[in-house]
């Protein structure tokens, strides 16, 4: 990953976070074999930031794991070296680059310098709500906090989300899920924990990546509606019918897996 800081450009990592935390939901819920155009992330209640993906010319699109994979990495190392400022964010597939990745403030560029409406410049804002859409209403989410949950830094929660949504891309929507944990790297010490149902369900619903996908994405806004970002129990609950579930946890996750039994793998 190249950057490219500019110089006096501060900029809020809070809303910035959320429009990654969409693009890379939005991006995962079309499935791997889709591809991502030159596209420009806004949200409406989020509008100090915006982000900006563009294909190395000439290409007009990339595949959707290497737009995850710029996406996710881009504001990771913007979040672990702690310099949030307006970018360029160079992203290389084999030594290639193959994208850039713009994150700016929309109110501290004039008009000519923002992205305009038109056909050169799709928008995901859309699509948000349309996938969301064609995805069935009745995902029925609960999130609790243990009693001895542990307060994380926000940083810290939204990289961890933004990484297992991020993995999660790589699969079909369709995919099941089983036992398994995703942890974000050496440098965020935290992780997330997922089971399913103890009693494996042989007809629909079933834990799904869809349904993952879509639950986590809410793991953010509801830490910041109940003010309080700290360890979290996530209850994954479809038409009413308990899928699985996960927890959202600081620290390395912990073998439970008893022998003989099939062991949990990382996402």
């Amino acid at each position: 990953m190249r950057v490219r800081p500019q110089p006096n450009t501060r900029i809020d990592a809070i809303p910035m976070f959320y429009v990654a935390v969409e693009a890379l939901a939005t991006i995962a819920l079309q499935g791997p074999r889709g591809r991502t155009p030159t596209v420009l992330f806004r949200l409406s209640r989020y509008p100090a930031v915006a982000i900006d993906l563009i294909p190395k010319y000439p290409a007009t699109d990339m595949t959707n794991e290497v737009a995850t994979l710029c996406i996710y990495y881009g504001i990771e190392d913007m979040a672990r070296h702690r310099d949030y400022r307006e970018s360029y964010l160079g992203c290389e597939w084999d030594h290639i680059e193959v994208a850039t990745i713009r994150v700016w403030s929309p109110a501290r560029s004039s008009r000519a310098d923002q992205p305009q409406d038109g056909a050169d410049d799709p928008s995901l804002g859309d699509t948000i709500t349309n996938l969301t859409a064609l995805l069935r209403t009745n995902l029925q989410p609960h999130f609790f906090y243990p009693y001895d949950a542990s307060e994380l830094d926000t940083t810290l929660v939204f990289i961890t989300v933004m990484n297992a949504l991020m993995r999660f891309s790589w699969m079909s929507i369709a995919d099941p899920v089983g036992q398994c944990w995703i942890e974000p790297g050496p440098a965020w010490d935290a992780s997330i924990v997922l089971s399913e149902n103890n009693l494996p369900r042989s007809r629909p619903p079933i834990l799904e990546v869809r349904w993952v996908l879509e639950t986590l994405r809410l793991v953010p806004t509801h830490m910041r509606q109940s003010r309080r970002w700290a360890e979290l129990g996530i209850v994954f609950q479809v038409d009413g019918i308990y899928l699985g579930n996960a927890k959202l946890q600081k620290g390395k996750p912990q073998q439970t897996v008893s022998p003989g039994s099939n062991a949990a793998t990382t996402v």
